[in-house]
């Protein structure tokens, strides 16, 4: 007490008074507190035995308020925090909790102004219990005259120490007529700490609610706009509820209301009120909404119950007069609404009222075909379905859709179901339907079922605005599968043209290749004849390679791209290549040379301290791929040196292999595009060799990259394999 500067609230149970009066350390507190010009406000449980302690405890605080059944005690002031629990009557506590940590004396402070809000006056509470009203029943009754009501609810009002009202559309003009002034008198208590405060909720959807609602903001009554209101109208204070069923029209009075002083109901309408509020939005915003010419009455409602959610979005697509459109969160989703009865809701739908839906389902075709030929409940949307994509010419009379080609008439399809690859699947769904209305349901158990078993919340709007986006999304992703499925046609046919042209190709390669080697042997010896021979052996050879690559390629983005898996020797391999590379190699660069008249010779080293490389993978394509690497580097190194080595990485227990070269190096322009198709500076290839060697090593569970050299010309080509297992 001691440390209060601005203000002490305290509460305690009902033998406290006698405490605080006899103690001659709380009496010198509370004035010292007040004499300082701190403020004491406090509560407890009035009643006859300790009455005549609660009036004199009336001279030692500001404000005293009678609260139902409080139990222990607690004190907060601005920076410290005390709870207390009492044991005897008479006697002070021997036990408390202190804090001054902030969030603690926060929290107190919440707690005391909760319950002082629901307190009634100390002196209201005295003057009952001196004429003898101690035993008060909870009463609950019903009125049925107007006037009456009225005078009911301004009694209400003026013995309230809160007061939360909720009023359907047209209620506030009624409240305003008959209340405001009362109203106004109690913000000017609330001002002085001696009242709760007014609160509304309420529907303002109209330039004249707008108008009630800003005269009764600025006099300080607070109100907040809801668009889904319960089917009633009712008034909660700290002791009584008031509530009419009555549908209001503009300023009309109610005919029957009924008035409970149950504690019970008190409760319950307070919890109804609260989540009002704090779903509702502030009327300011509303407000200027209304003045700015906003659509004012978009409804947008959640709903907490599945098994309602459910009926309503089945109930909606029901309604649909032209247009459905809808993504599924899962494949399971969808199965689960076959179930329901909604494939023949959809059929119904576009043959009877020709309405045309697109709907989106996460998956693959098979899956989608799978679930509906396994449903005998789909077997006439499964025909509806195979009529529009046989038959897609058919018109649809009544269609909003129909467009003019050359004269002709074409609707488009009044039924289509793509599947869609969503990444991963959703767990909203999403329904628009005549562009206009909108409802999102959300999928919490996917695993289930029963369609209202896995549901979860639902939100209906029908908001233009945001249906217009809803469809907006939908129209991206189903452009986005017309585009998809387009460019898949289109790599199919060139797939399918490349490999038929690389076969036809390959037939009269073997035969030219043969028939060069019988003439190679024929004419062995004499020089006008065998050169012609090798430029036809050469260039064969060439177009052979060609042709393998284009065929690996149409192989690899075909997805059949098969590899043999058993135990190699990298030495081996690496050793057989080079020694077959630069002996046919040196051959051909001879010949150059001497047409050149040059005297430099290829030279291939290979760098290796082991004896036996094991990994698993397929011999042939790995010589490919080491066959491909020095291709390259032969092409480009200036002075033909190469160097080959292979180590062990034993932090990630690969094996390395590297091509280095002293050529020219890679040019920045292609070099992030290096292992991509057709990238290429050489005059010798078209750019497929080291796309091919990328994928035939990353399918061993490899890896291959490229760098220029440092510190000197060149560049160097590596790629790694899994070390064997012994």
């Amino acid at each position: 007490m001691s440390n209060v500067k601005e203000r002490m609230d305290v509460f305690f149970d009902k033998h406290a008074p006698s405490i605080v009066i006899n103690v001659k350390e709380y009496r010198t507190g509370y004035k010292e507190i007040r004499s300082r010009g701190g403020r004491i406000r406090a509560f407890t449980e009035i009643t006859k035995d300790n009455a005549r302690y609660c009036r004199e405890l009336l001279n030692f605080v500001d404000e005293l308020r009678h609260v139902d059944g409080v139990k222990g005690g607690m004190a907060v002031s601005e920076s410290e925090y005390m709870a207390t629990i009492l044991h005897k009557e008479n006697e002070p506590p021997i036990q408390a909790i202190y804090s001054n940590a902030k969030e603690v004396v926060e929290q107190g402070q919440y707690i005391f102004d909760t319950l002082w809000n629901n307190g009634t006056p100390a002196l209201q509470k005295l003057k009952e219990i001196e004429e003898g009203k101690l035993e008060t029943f909870s009463t609950t009754r019903i009125i049925e005259d107007a006037d009456d009501i009225v005078k009911e609810l301004c009694r209400a009002t003026a013995e309230s120490n809160i007061l939360s009202t909720c009023l359907s559309a047209g209620g506030l003009l009624y409240s305003f007529n008959n209340f405001f002034e009362l109203e106004k008198e109690l913000v000017k208590r609330e001002r002085k700490g001696l009242h709760g405060g007014v609160r509304y909720v309420t529907n303002i959807d109209s330039r004249k609610s707008a108008e009630l609602a800003r005269l009764m903001l600025n006099e300080g009554i607070r109100i907040r706009h809801a668009n889904n209101l319960p089917p009633m109208s009712f008034g909660v204070s700290h002791k009584e509820i008031a509530a009419t069923f009555e549908n209001m029209e503009e300023g009309s009075k109610f005919q029957n209301l009924i008035i409970s002083t149950e504690s019970a109901y008190i409760k319950h309408f307070a919890s109804i009120f609260d989540e009002l509020w704090r779903n509702s939005i502030d009327a300011d915003q509303r407000i200027k909404d209304i003045e700015e010419g906003v659509i004012v009455a978009p409804d947008i409602e959640i709903i907490r119950n599945p098994t309602e959610a459910v009926d309503r979005i089945q109930s909606l697509v029901a309604s649909a007069k032209s247009d459905i459109v809808g993504i599924f969160p899962t494949l399971n989703a969808f199965r689960r609404q076959l179930r329901m009865g909604t494939a023949s809701i959809i059929s119904n739908l576009v043959i009877d009222k020709n309405v045309r839906i697109r709907i989106l389902v996460p998956g693959n075709e098979d899956q989608f075909n799978e679930i509906l030929r396994s449903d005998p409940k789909a077997n006439k949307l499964l025909a509806l379905l195979d009529e529009e994509k046989n038959y897609p010419e058919v018109c649809a009379s009544n269609s909003s859709n129909i467009h003019s080609n050359n004269d002709k008439m074409i609707s488009p399809k009044k039924l289509e179901i793509k599947c869609i690859d969503l990444g991963s699947e959703s767990t909203l769904g999403i329904v628009v339907v005549d562009r206009k209305e909108s409802f999102i349901i959300e999928t919490k158990e996917d695993t289930k079922d029963n369609s209202y078993e896995a549901a979860g919340l639902g939100a209906y709007s029908n908001s233009k605005h945001m249906a217009s986006s809803y469809i907006s999304i939908f129209e991206f992703l189903w452009k986005e599968i017309e585009l998809l499925n387009k460019i898949k046609l289109h790599d199919k046919m060139q797939n399918e043209f490349i490999n038929i042209a690389a076969h036809e190709l390959r037939t009269p390669i073997q035969p030219i290749l043969s028939m060069s080697q019988i003439l190679r042997k024929k004419y062995e010896g004499t020089k006008e004849q065998i050169d012609p021979v090798l430029i036809i052996t050469r260039n064969a050879h060439r177009l052979k390679q060609l042709t393998d690559n284009i065929l690996d390629v149409s192989r690899i983005e075909g997805k059949h791209f098969k590899l043999l898996h058993e135990q190699i020797d990298l030495v081996s391999i690496l050793e057989s290549v080079i020694r077959d590379f630069s002996s046919v190699s040196n051959k051909k660069i001879q010949r150059r040379q001497r047409r050149k008249h040059e005297n430099h010779k290829s030279h291939i080293s290979f760098l290796c301290k082991y004896h036996r490389a094991t990994a698993y993978g397929d011999e042939a394509r790995l010589e490919q791929v080491v066959n491909n690497l020095l291709t390259n580097a032969l092409n480009f190194a200036k002075n033909r040196s190469i160097i080959a080595s292979l180590h062990k990485d034993n932090s990630s227990n690969e094996w390395i292999v590297s091509i280095k070269d002293t050529g020219q190096g890679i040019d920045p322009n292609i070099f992030p595009r290096i292992f991509t198709k057709f990238v290429t500076n050489s005059q010798d290839g078209i750019g497929l060799g080291l796309y091919v060697s990328k994928n035939i090593i990353e399918a061993h569970g490899g890896r291959i990259w490229a760098e220029n050299n440092k510190g000197c010309n060149g560049a160097t080509f590596s790629f790694a394999l899994p070390v064997a297992a012994c």
